[in-house]
Order: structure tokens, then sequence, then C-alpha cells
């Protein structure tokens, strides 16, 4: 249950990144329009017809990673960023294109779905794409689409560094959060389960503490009929006492009669009353229990 929670969290974590990927399309739409106002030559018009469907293109590969969730898929989505924004850059206007931020797409989407450095790894990949990016127009073998100034060996360099520097930290960052997310979310998901394995286990705990207050309260009344049973020598003695001095008197009176039937009768009733007798006695068990006397004790007290 607990990797399904992690999943679960991980497609939300995608799908919020998604919704900001689609965000930045908006944002490059913006500057683009910005571009266009303040040069006093605009741009091609396929430069933004690709850097707007290729985002597009970008955005509904992702969206179907989140469905995949393949390591395949991410690395591929990963490169295809970079590759995509080293082609923004250059339509753009290479070294002073407003779109170089863009590699940080790649960068944190890698940090998002690729573990343990993901992120960093791309920013490094997304360095040396830059990298390559300026040496081909330092020794002419590619030209900007638009026209640009060119850089010298120092500010080319500055200008390596900082965006080196730009990519890296954003990596770090991004690398940091989602991986501690992530692990928050695991140990929640671990605790939830762990809390729902303990919910059940006291469920049960209820389920037997109730059966034994039932069974305490059946024993309890047991013990009240034992009582009450214990007292039935008393009640039964005299009785008793009365019928053994009966047979005695009918004994006498058969021998004094010479009754032979009248006889048997009085010695089958005093061997009923001795066995009687020994009942009683076992009775008297139940007094010396000390849970019956407690009772005893108690329905004394209500009485």
């Amino acid at each position: 249950m607990a990797q399904t929670k992690v999943k679960n969290y991980e497609e939300m974590m995608y799908k919020w990144w998604a919704n900001i990927r689609w965000f930045f399309l908006v944002i490059i739409f913006s500057i683009g329009i910005l571009q266009v106002n303040q040069l006093q030559e605009t741009y091609p018009i396929y430069i933004f017809i690709f850097t707007f469907l290729g985002l597009t293109i970008m955005n509904i590969l992702f969206q179907i990673q989140i469905i995949k969730q393949r390591q395949f898929f991410a690395i591929l989505q990963i490169l295809l960023d970079v590759a995509y924004a080293t082609a923004v850059v250059h339509i753009t206007g290479g070294f002073h294109s407003s779109f170089i931020w863009i590699y940080l797409i790649g960068v944190i989407t890698a940090s998002l779905t690729v573990e343990n450095m993901g992120g960093v790894i791309t920013g490094l990949i997304s360095t040396a794409a830059l990298t390559a990016l300026l040496l081909l127009y330092k020794y002419s073998l590619l030209t900007p689409i638009t026209e640009t100034n060119a850089m010298d060996t120092p500010s080319t360099t500055i200008f390596l560094i900082s965006y080196a520097g730009l990519f890296t930290g954003m990596a770090l960052i991004a690398n940091f959060i989602s991986d501690l997310l992530k692990k928050l979310n695991t140990q929640t998901a671990k605790f939830e389960d762990e809390n729902i394995q303990l919910q059940a286990d006291l469920d049960t705990l209820n389920a037997g503490l109730r059966n034994l207050e039932e069974e305490n309260e059946k024993f309890e009344n047991l013990s009240k009929v034992a009582a009450k049973i214990s007292h039935l020598d008393h009640d039964i003695n005299t009785p008793l006492c009365v019928i053994s001095l009966s047979v005695t008197r009918v004994k006498e009176a058969a021998a004094k009669y010479e009754d032979e039937k009248l006889a048997k009768s009085s010695n089958e009733i005093s061997s009923a009353i001795n066995d009687i007798t020994k009942l009683l006695q076992k009775l008297q068990v139940l007094k010396t229990n000390e849970l019956v006397k407690k009772i005893e004790r108690e329905l004394k007290n209500e009485t």
C-alpha cells in the first residue's frame, strides 16, 4: 500500500510540473511579443512557430511520460528538452537569445523524474550543449539565424560560467527538494500503513475485550447461582431432619407390628436420605470458594 501511495504522489508531482511547463509556453509567447515590439526587424514567423510548436510537443510527450512512467521515456524526454532548448537558443539569437533559461525546463524535469543527481547531470549536459553551440559560432561552423554581435573570449567564458552555475544550482535545489519530498512521502505512507495496522490490531483487542467482558458477565451470573446453591443445604437439612425422625418412627412401628413391607419402605427412605446427605456435603465446597463468598457479601449488601 505504501508503494501505491508513493506512486500516486509521484503522479501528482508530475502533473503539477506538467502544468508549470504549459505555463512556460505562455511566458515564451509573452517574451516573443515583447521581442517583436522592441526590435526594429522582427524575427521570421517560422521561428515563433517552431518555438511554440516545439514546446507544445515536448509538453505532450511529458504528459505521455506521466502515463507510462518508464525510465527510458524519462531519459528520452530530458534529451529532447535539451535538444529543443539548444535549437531555440540558436534560432532566437545565439549568445543574445532571451530564451537561454529554457534549458531549465529540462534540468528541473530531470530533477523530478531521475533520482540520484539526475538534474545536475542534465545541467552539465545543457552547459555542454551551450558550449558546443558557442564553439560552432566561434569557428564559423554555424551562424545564428538572427544577426548578433560576436562575443570575445572573456565574455564567452563569463557567459558559460554564469549559465553553468545557474543550471547546476537550480538542479541541486530541485534535486534536493524532490528527494526530500519523496522521502517524506515514503515515510508518511509507511506511517499511515502502520497506523492502519495498529488500528486493526486495536479493533481486534477491543473485540477480544468485549468477549472477555461477556464471558466475565456469564461467570458472575454463574457465581451468583453457585452462591445461592451453596445455601440449599441449610434449606434442605431442616425438612430432611423431619423426614429422618419420621422414618425412625416408621421403623419402630414396622418392628413393633412386624410389617415387612413397612420396614422395607423405611429402609429405602433411609438410603435415599443418606444419598441426599452426601450430595449436601458436596455443596459445602462452594461455601469455601472465595469468589462465592464475595458474591454472598454483595448479595447481602444488596438486600
